[in-house]
């Protein structure tokens, strides 16, 4: 809960909803549910191994 004065409320109002406070959107829920599907798969974990040793190599 934000408290202001009521000639920065709609600006507040504004800068918040949708952006940041919106509802449940399908397509989100969906693009996490197959990176979840993806870091489940053993060659994600390879692929996150690999590209570590890369990066501590330069």
């Amino acid at each position: 809960m934000i408290l202001c004065r009521e000639e920065f409320g709609k600006k507040i109002d504004k800068s918040i909803f949708p952006g940041i406070q919106g509802g449940p959107l399908m397509h989100v829920i969906s693009a996490k549910a197959v990176s979840f599907g993806e870091v489940l798969n053993g060659d994600f974990k390879t692929y996150a191994q690999k590209t570590s040793l890369i990066m501590q190599n330069n």
